[in-house]
């Protein structure tokens, strides 16, 4: 009987399935996201409005591809949703935007005593937090340049535009923690109802 039971609890242990997070993590994706949406919320499209533009983005995302081609087509499909013929046959205007920025950054502040080994004995002492706050920000910056698509003349500048995001931890006295964040927090308009 207990050899049936240690056999049946190391099968169980066999069975089990170790989940293991992504890279970047989903509230990653998200800080950054969010970041973005909210860059791309402050372009000015108002002369871009029912005109036939081909849009070109550029960025220093060499090492992240698929950042740089998920912003790209986010920024397409934003601008198309708001009235503004990308990717028409024969543009009328070209928009080469440049995304500066598209990222997170970490910071923490932290008032305790920080974990450490006790030099002889090798016994390894926790962190003891008074106080800690990390700091996750998403920050997006756009440029965005408008030329003529015929003659390739400088028509305009649009104002550069810049999305922020944030996700912080708080740790008080060990045992109080909070998060206060904004990346639940979509624009308001930022999934049109209906074309035009």
């Amino acid at each position: 009987m207990s050899v049936a039971l240690a056999a049946l609890l190391l099968a169980g242990c066999a069975a089990s399935v170790d989940l293991s997070a992504t890279t970047p993590s989903a509230t990653g994706q998200l800080l950054v996201f969010r970041a973005l949406e909210r860059a791309a919320a402050g372009l000015d499209l108002t002369r871009l409005r029912d005109r036939r533009v081909a849009l070109e983005v550029i960025s220093q995302l060499d090492d992240r591809k698929f950042a740089q081609k998920f912003a790209a087509e986010y920024l397409e499909t934003w601008m198309r949703a708001r009235g503004v013929a990308v990717g028409a046959d024969h543009p009328e205007l070209r928009v080469q935007a440049y995304l500066l920025t598209l990222g997170s950054d970490l910071g923490r502040t932290f008032l305790g005593i920080p974990a450490f080994q006790v030099p002889v004995v090798s016994i390894p002492i926790p962190e003891i937090a008074i106080f800690t706050w990390e700091r996750n920000r998403g920050r997006a910056d756009i440029r965005a340049y408008v030329f003529d698509a015929a003659e390739r003349s400088f028509v305009e500048a649009l104002p550069d535009v810049t999305g922020r995001s944030k996700f912080d931890d708080f740790t008080v006295l060990l045992v109080v923690g909070f998060t206060v964040t904004d990346i639940d927090e979509p624009l308001p308009d930022a999934t049109p109802r209906k074309g035009p």
